[in-house]
């Protein structure tokens, strides 16, 4: 029903419209952000509904990725010396960590047994740690790329136990099996930084500096994408993170990376291309990896 169906149902029944204006309410959101920033400090920020920061967390190294425990905890990756990943409460209070011995290390997945997925470089690889901090197994994952900084981004642990892997320097999304054979693939998008595998089976890709979302199919038949030209009120500069929200929506980072043209950090879209929400912090953040709705 349409909201003006709506008030002419209510206006004919003689009955206040008092629940009417909710419908036309903005959506506002309560979010967390990992913001890269060379030049103040890297860190985690919360922003309010009302797009003011509200905690910050500086991290050892650039970080981008976190992940909202339901405890409250957050366990985020980060470069810096050593790298590795850690897991904090509120207070900053560092609860678990792991330093790894790969020159850069940012990206990891907490799995629901309590061990802990670690991306690692040169070699390419995931190790999954215990809550000791030991290495129960890892898989490599065959990259042509030898820049350790660029070989990989964000993976998924698929319900198969494959591992879904963003190889941005080669720009492919990469599906493993347990012993490192590759069981799917897609690209090439240069910077690729997300993969994520739907639970329709098809796969959202966030592609980088190519500035595109793409959805492709187990066949690798792009069937629905979103590009710059599509919403340029956001100005869209370069995707990094994606989240499906509850709703079917998608929200997007924006990685701005301090530059000065005008557009959101991070927006939710509908998948007919509408944009309802934007963060637009020019002052404060810097270049957005990934935005993540908090839940109340």
């Amino acid at each position: 029903m349409s909201l003006k169906t709506y008030l002419t149902i209510l206006a004919f029944l003689g009955l206040p419209a008092v629940n009417a204006a909710s419908a036309a309410d903005p959506i506002k959101h309560r979010v967390m952000i990992a913001d890269y920033n060379p030049a103040q400090g890297h860190r985690l920020v919360e922003v309010s509904p009302e797009g003011k920061i509200t905690w910050e967390h500086k991290t050892p190294g650039f970080c981008v990725q976190f992940q909202v425990l339901s405890n409250g905890h957050i366990v985020y990756g980060h470069g810096g010396k050593p790298t590795g990943a850690r897991e904090i409460d509120r207070d900053g209070k560092v609860i678990w960590s792991y330093s790894s011995p790969s020159p850069e290390s940012a990206c990891f997945q907490r799995l629901e047994n309590g061990n802990t997925l670690v991306v690692e470089t040169t070699p390419c690889q995931v190790v999954e740690v215990n809550p000791e901090g030991k290495v129960l197994n890892k898989v490599l994952l065959q990259t042509t790329d030898p820049n350790f900084h660029s070989q990989i981004r964000r993976i998924q642990r698929l319900p198969s136990g494959n591992t879904l892997a963003a190889l941005s320097g080669e720009g492919v999304a990469r599906e493993f099996r347990p012993d490192g054979s590759v069981a799917w693939e897609y690209g090439k998008h240069k910077w690729l930084f997300q993969a994520l595998r739907l639970s329709n089976g098809n796969t959202l890709v966030s592609c980088g500096t190519d500035n595109r979302l793409v959805e492709v199919d187990p066949q690798g038949k792009i069937v629905w994408d979103l590009k710059p030209t599509d919403i340029p009120e956001v100005g869209m500069i370069w995707t990094t993170g994606v989240e499906v929200l509850p709703n079917g929506n998608v929200m997007v980072s924006n990685f701005m990376n301090g530059r000065k043209e005008p557009g959101a950090h991070g927006f939710e879209i509908t998948r007919d291309k509408k944009v309802v929400w934007q963060l637009r912090e020019p002052t404060s953040l810097n270049g957005v990896c990934l935005i993540s709705v908090l839940k109340d």
